[in-house]
């Protein structure tokens, strides 16, 4: 028997709180067959910065971007890799979560899901200019979203 998720293939992000040196995001990501959720530390900039790596994206099929909020193993955080996987310009993006939880006197809980999801090129525009958004809205008011193919 195959477990598939009942969720939509894509990948939400969302502010959840920030102070003066930091910005906490959701997020949320499925292919369907696997999904992850984690609250990452990361800044306002740093959302920025992706959101201008993938804009257009891609140009050619050699592109690649990658972008991780990873600071130690101490710590939740997403990596995304944008690549194409053929010369027609078909795109996936490789999704790591990985929701880490500290205790102080017992072994972190480690939870982690890596990932394709297939996305169209005009998806990704949609996701960037949802990003540029979020890297300056106020806390809760945009939530970027990137769909996968169906």
């Amino acid at each position: 028997m195959f477990f598939e998720t009942t969720m939509h293939p894509a990948i939400t992000v969302s502010a959840v709180w920030e102070d003066d040196d930091l910005f906490e995001i959701s997020i949320r990501a499925s292919n369907r067959k696997f999904c992850g959720e984690a609250r990452c530390y990361t800044t306002r900039d740093e959302i920025r910065k992706l959101s201008e790596a993938i804009d257009r994206f891609p140009q050619s099929t050699a592109d690649e971007v990658r972008f991780s909020t990873y600071s130690s193993d101490n710590f939740s955080y997403f990596t995304f890799h944008f690549l194409c996987i053929d010369g027609l310009g078909h795109v996936v993006v490789r999704v790591k979560i990985a929701d880490i939880v500290m205790y102080s006197n017992a072994r972190p809980d480690n939870n982690i899901a890596e990932f394709d999801l297939a996305v169209e090129p005009a998806a990704i525009d949609t996701f960037s200019s949802e990003l540029s958004k979020l890297s300056k809205a106020n806390i809760g008011d945009v939530t970027a979203v990137l769909n996968g193919k169906k």
